[in-house]
């Protein structure tokens, strides 16, 4: 798109320019940063102008100091508070105290019956949704990855690329290892390897049965009903499924979400795993690190490092070749559980790990209060680790978005001058928020579009860490009342920023409200800089 004259920009810096005109004019200046420099030289003539001219002004003429940028930030953030508080205040009290325990489920802290929900939600759109949806999200999420990664390499290449860059660019597609054979099975029922059967690509598949007796030479990427493996995986697994029964073998790791998972064979790598109840039997063995979370962990048989688990209870019989760490409301090992280093068990409070005299813990016993429970601990700002930790966070963020303004510096224009434009943001977050994870599990769901699905989720996870960045900029650019195009003024700003929503985001009480605010807010300001870019990609209209 050409750029806009100057006699164009005189008159919308003047404010004589009508609404169409208007949003065209900002639509380029988003992405052009050559106008914006005009823009604000013509804006610094007409402020020196004006300025002299008030010089001479009489004495009583009464002069409006400008809104500041985040003036609708500041104006919204108490009464959102005070109503997020009220609305967790009152969810909670009706959770334990009102709700008969039939459903108590509905608490988002219990995970009791939330694995079965998700199941039945997601093969019930598997079953009953036409192909045409099927299709139609395939190619809807293929369309938008590639429009999201065309732009990035779009914007990379006119930043920094020339012949050099094209050429290494064009010799890297060229020598880049070619991945192997995929078959993508899509069935009602059964899916099987049989025994002394050999596969030598990676098997994607959906059906009620997966079982596998024979050999798999890639990838296992799995969601069913139920899943059988007796056979050997001699790559990863990735599985969702209502129950899976591990009887053979896995070289590689597995990474599972079901309602139960029954491990009796052997696992090469680690296993990762998250469901209701989750057990390894005697027979079975995982030979590096176990990590899980469930409603119950049950451990007979042996694991070669170490042992994480987030659970209700955890029982173990087995051993652990290293550590273990454990965050439940009940820990008990057995005669015969042996834990090679070091065991750190944290539990509610007035609770202890019950060990039996036959147990064995090769290192230290350390034993804390759950760290979630609001007075069995100290204050967070009163540990070093802490603020190492939040340094290390702070200098990521500052780092990214620096590199971001560098790249995209549109990210940044966004401003919130009213209360009804920061409400609007938090309406389009919370959207964003809720409506992202829906949408992949809709595109996840139609196997076709599982990798897609997993590229989606690592840059919603991106997204997120960059809105609170986005926000921080916005806080800044206020507190200092100034806006700059340069690096270094725009570094200065999103420090500051970054500081202040730091200290907020870790008071007592209010600090993860504010948080959650924030958050919302800056992915609201990234939905809107996403619309207002495709619409200044689309052409023009000709009347």
């Amino acid at each position: 798109m050409s750029c806009i004259s100057e006699a164009v920009y005189s008159v919308y810096v003047d404010g004589e320019l009508e609404d169409a005109q208007v949003r065209e004019v900002e639509s380029h200046l988003v992405q052009c940063r050559e106008c914006r420099a005009l823009v604000m030289a013509l804006r610094d003539e007409c402020s020196t102008l004006r300025d002299a001219l008030q010089e001479s002004a009489p004495a009583s003429v009464h002069r409006v100091a400008a809104a500041p940028p985040a003036r609708g930030l500041a104006i919204g953030v108490l009464p959102s508070l005070a109503l997020l508080a009220l609305a967790a205040t009152v969810a909670g009290w009706l959770i334990e105290t009102r709700l008969p325990a039939s459903v108590r489920w509905l608490n988002p802290v219990n995970l009791i019956g939330a694995y079965e929900m998700a199941f039945d939600l997601l093969f019930w759109i598997r079953n009953q949704a036409p192909e045409l949806l099927e299709l139609l999200i395939a190619v809807a999420a293929t369309a938008s990855v590639s429009a999201m990664l065309t732009f990035a390499v779009t914007a990379l290449f006119r930043r920094f690329a020339g012949p050099a860059v094209m050429g290494l660019l064009v010799l890297g597609l060229v020598a880049a290892p070619r991945s192997e054979a995929v078959d993508i099975r899509w069935h009602e029922d059964w899916v099987t390897i049989a025994a002394g059967e050999v596969l030598d690509e990676t098997l994607i598949v959906s059906a009620k049965t997966v079982r596998i007796d024979g050999i798999l030479n890639g990838d296992l990427v799995v969601m069913a009903e139920r899943v059988v493996i007796e056979g050997e995986v001699r790559g990863n697994v990735f599985a969702g499924a209502r129950s899976l029964n591990l009887g053979g073998v896995v070289m590689g790791s597995v990474h599972a979400g079901s309602e139960r998972i029954r491990v009796t064979g052997r696992v090469e790598g680690d296993l990762y795993a998250a469901g209701e109840q989750i057990e390894l039997e005697k027979e079975g063995s995982i030979a590096r690190d176990f990590l899980t979370f469930a409603d119950g962990v049950l451990i007979d048989g042996s694991v070669g490092r170490d042992v994480f688990s987030g659970s209700d209870w955890v029982e173990i019989r087995g051993s652990v070749g290293r550590n273990l760490h454990a965050i439940s409301r009940r820990v008990e090992l057995f005669d015969g559980a042996a834990v090679g280093g070091d065991a750190h068990v944290e539990l509610p409070k007035g609770r202890t790990a019950e060990i039996s005299d036959g147990a064995s813990i090769g290192g230290e016993l350390r034993e804390s209060v759950h760290k979630h429970e609001l007075g069995d601990r100290d204050p967070h700002w009163l540990r070093a680790k802490y603020y190492g930790y939040l340094g290390i966070v702070l200098t990521s963020m500052f780092l990214v978005g620096l590199g971001l303004h560098a790249l995209a510096p549109g990210v940044f224009t966004s401003r919130l001058e009213t209360p009804g434009s920061f409400a609007r943001a938090l309406g389009l977050g919370l959207a964003a928020l809720l409506g992202a994870p829906i949408a992949l599990a809709l595109v996840a769901i139609t196997l076709v579009g599982i990798p897609i699905a997993i590229i989606g989720f690592w840059t919603y996870l991106t997204t997120l860490f960059v809105a609170t960045i986005v926000i921080a900029a916005l806080v800044g650019s206020a507190v200092m009342r100034s806006e700059s195009d340069s690096t270094s003024r725009f570094g200065l700003q999103l420090l500051v920023g970054l500081l202040l929503v730091g200290l907020f985001a870790s008071l007592p009480y209010v600090g993860g409200l504010f948080q959650g605010l924030m958050l919302l807010a800056g992915l609201g300001l990234l939905v809107e800089r996403a619309f207002a870019a495709y619409r200044a990609s689309r052409p023009p209209t000709v009347a």
